[in-house]
C-alpha cells in the first residue's frame, strides 16, 4: 500500500467521523423525519443486540455511533409524541354539555340570585345524567348485537352441523339399504342353487319308467322299438278293439 493510497483512507475516515460527531450533535436539535417505529425499534434492537454481543475491533466506533444515533431518534420520537393531539369527532351531546359548563360559569360569574345558580346545575345535571344513560344504553346496544352475531354464529355452525349429520345419516341409510339388497340377492342365488341341487338328487335318485326296462349292457336305442310297436298300434273305430295288423312279407310268402 502506498502512502497516498493511506492517506486518502485516513482522510475519508477522518470525514466520515465528523460527520458522526455532526448527526450525534443534531440528533435532538433536527430529528429525522418519522418512518416506521416498528421499523425503528428493530434497527435500534439489532444495534444494541450486536454491541452487548460485541462487534469486530474495526466496526466498533462507527456501530456504536450508529447505536447512539438510532437511541437518539427514538427518545426524540417518543418526545415528539407527547406534543401531539389526538383529534376526535365532534359530539353533539358534548358540544351541548361544554356549553351548558359555559353558561354555568357565565351564571355563576354574573348571578345575583343564587337561585339562578342552581336552576342552571341542576339542568347542568340531568343533562350530564342523560349523557351518561345514552352512552350506557348505546354500550348495553353494543354488548346486545356482539351476543346475537355470536348466536347467530353458533346457530349457523349448528344447523351446519345437523346438515352433516343427516347427509351422513342418508349415506349410511343407501349403504344399508344396498347390503340388504346383495344380501337378498345372495340368498336367492343361494336357495335356487339349493333347488336345483336337490331336483338332480332326486331325478337321480327316482326310479325308471314301467314301459321301457334297462339293460345294463343294452345298446343306445334299444327300448325304441317297443315304444314305436306299442304306439303304432292302431283301434278299430267301429269296436274299439286294436285292429290286427296286416300279415308281413314273410308271413304272406309262407
Amino acid at each position: 500500500m502506498t502512502k497516498i493510497d493511506h492517506q486518502a483512507e485516513k482522510q475519508t475516515l477522518l470525514a466520515k467521523m465528523e460527520l458522526d460527531r455532526a448527526q450525534l450533535a443534531d440528533a435532538l436539535v433536527h430529528p429525522t423525519p418519522e418512518t416506521k417505529t416498528t421499523k425503528g425499534w428493530a434497527s435500534t434492537a439489532a444495534l444494541a443486540a450486536g454491541a452487548a454481543v460485541g462487534w469486530p475491533r474495526f466496526l466498533r466506533k462507527p456501530l456504536r455511533a450508529m447505536a447512539l444515533v438510532a437511541v437518539r431518534q427514538r427518545v426524540a420520537e417518543i418526545l415528539n409524541r407527547r406534543n401531539q393531539v389526538r383529534e376526535v369527532p365532534d359530539d353533539p351531546e358534548m358540544q351541548r354539555l361544554a356549553q351548558l359548563a359555559a353558561d354555568l360559569r357565565h351564571a355563576m360569574a354574573q348571578a345575583e340570585r343564587p337561585e339562578d345558580v342552581e336552576r342552571v346545575r341542576r339542568e347542568l345535571d340531568e343533562q350530564v345524567q342523560r349523557v351518561r344513560e345514552l352512552r350506557a344504553r348505546e354500550a348495553e346496544a353494543l354488548a346486545k348485537e356482539a351476543e346475537a352475531q355470536t348466536r347467530e354464529a353458533q346457530a349457523t355452525r349448528m344447523a351446519a352441523q345437523t346438515e352433516a349429520l343427516h347427509a351422513e345419516h342418508s349415506r349410511v341409510q343407501a349403504k344399508k339399504a344396498r347390503l340388504q339388497a346383495e344380501a337378498e340377492r345372495a340368498r336367492a342365488l343361494q336357495q335356487a342353487d339349493e333347488a336345483g341341487r336337490v331336483e338332480a338328487e332326486v331325478l337321480r335318485a327316482s326310479p325308471p319308467a314301467t314301459g321301457t326296462a334297462v339293460t345294463p349292457n343294452a345298446p343306445p336305442h334299444a327300448d325304441v322299438a317297443p315304444l314305436r310297436s306299442a304306439s303304432s298300434r292302431t283301434v278299430d273305430p267301429i269296436s274299439g278293439d286294436p285292429a290286427k295288423e296286416p300279415p308281413s312279407d314273410y308271413s304272406a310268402n309262407r
